[in-house]
């Protein structure tokens, strides 16, 4: 199944623009930042994976509209070099958004946003709960889907070598796996728990290797 991401964002925003080409200028300078250089992993395909779950799952979704605004502009910042990306994306969403989005829409999405900084949430918003699982689902595909994403995710960084990416990498790993669950939602503990797991287990020993390498 093809997703249109267009469709996506029109039905997110598109009741707030009074022409088509308004939403497509908007949508257009969405899509150059995921096209921006350096992003092997962080780039559109990201948004089209995160889509294709939110509709697969669109049912359980309340507030569509926020959901829809947080996936498509999450990664809208991404540089290896900053630690504020989620801060930026959120800026960057409040800085283009068409002004007619209710302030407390608005003032939501930014707190979607910035909850992926950690994906630590530990309330009862589900609809956020939904999201963050989205964005983590990678985590639990194949072992073979998986290692094409941690070989994207070492494009991403490298600027930094080895001996600093291998220890910050396995750090990250191993505060997923140490959490009681890695995914919020029952539907998404099902699916994916186990195989996230496994397949954050396996990278972690590959680390170990590598970081004993000579």
């Amino acid at each position: 199944m093809r997703i249109n991401p267009y469709l996506y964002y029109s039905a997110a925003l598109g009741s707030y623009y009074q022409d088509e080409l308004g939403l497509t200028m908007a949508f257009m300078i969405l899509k150059f930042q995921y096209t921006k250089p350096k992003r092997a992993y962080h780039s559109w395909t990201h948004i089209d994976g995160m889509l294709r779950l939110y509709f697969a799952h669109e049912a359980a979704i309340e507030d569509k509209e926020t959901v829809l605004m947080s996936i498509l502009y999450h990664d809208a910042v991404y540089d290896v070099s900053r630690t504020d990306n989620e801060l930026e994306s959120a800026n960057f969403f409040v800085e283009n958004v068409h002004p007619n989005v209710a302030a407390e829409r608005v003032e939501k999405v930014k707190n979607y946003i910035y909850a992926t900084k950690k994906h630590d949430y530990a309330g009862d918003d589900m609809d956020l709960n939904y999201f963050l699982d989205f964005d983590l689902a990678i985590l639990g595909t194949t072992p073979a889907n998986y290692r094409k994403y941690t070989e994207k995710i070492r494009t991403e960084y490298d600027i930094y070598p080895d001996a600093l990416y291998y220890p910050g990498r396995k750090a990250i790993m191993e505060g997923f796996l140490a959490r009681k669950s890695i995914y919020k939602t029952r539907m998404f503990k099902d699916l994916y728990e186990e195989k996230a797991r496994q397949n954050i287990q396996r990278e972690l020993e590959e680390l170990e290797l590598l970081l004993i390498k000579p």
